[in-house]
């Protein structure tokens, strides 16, 4: 899901050119079970880039809540970020989240792929999420 600058859901159809987006990107299982060597890619929407270095919590409190210790390493590309885990214990149906920042760049109604996951060694542990859009206007 896709978060606003206070921490609440983004309405994905009132976006626009210069605002800060969190991506907020959840793992949960239906069993508890031992992972490890989990690969998510999450392709951004055309519309944003990344952003990258540390943002200063003071403008954003809400972001210190815990999140990504089960990620072992992220690589932030232009148009992805994928995460590689660590081997950690999923709880059943306990949430495990990693949030990252986005900036809206560009106005127009985009696709916004699905994201992946599988377990490298372990076929059987995949998902993919289902494509959503997102409009953006070039102004407030």
């Amino acid at each position: 899901r896709y978060l606003d600058a206070k921490g609440e859901p983004a309405n994905l159809s009132h976006l626009h050119c210069g605002q800060l987006l969190f991506a907020e990107l959840t793992v949960t299982s239906a069993v508890t079970r031992v992972v490890n060597d989990l690969v998510i890619q999450d392709l951004f929407p055309a519309a944003c880039e990344p952003v990258l270095g540390k943002l200063d919590t003071k403008l954003y409190p809400w972001v210190e809540r815990e999140t990504g210790s089960w990620v072992m390493r992220s690589d932030t590309r232009d148009d992805r970020i994928l995460l590689f885990s660590k081997k950690f214990m999923v709880q059943h149906r306990k949430a495990y989240q990693y949030l990252y920042p986005l900036r809206v760049v560009s106005p127009g109604t985009f696709t916004v792929p699905g994201l992946s996951i599988e377990a490298m060694y372990a076929p059987e542990i995949h998902a993919v999420t289902a494509p959503t859009r997102v409009t953006v206007s070039s102004g407030n």
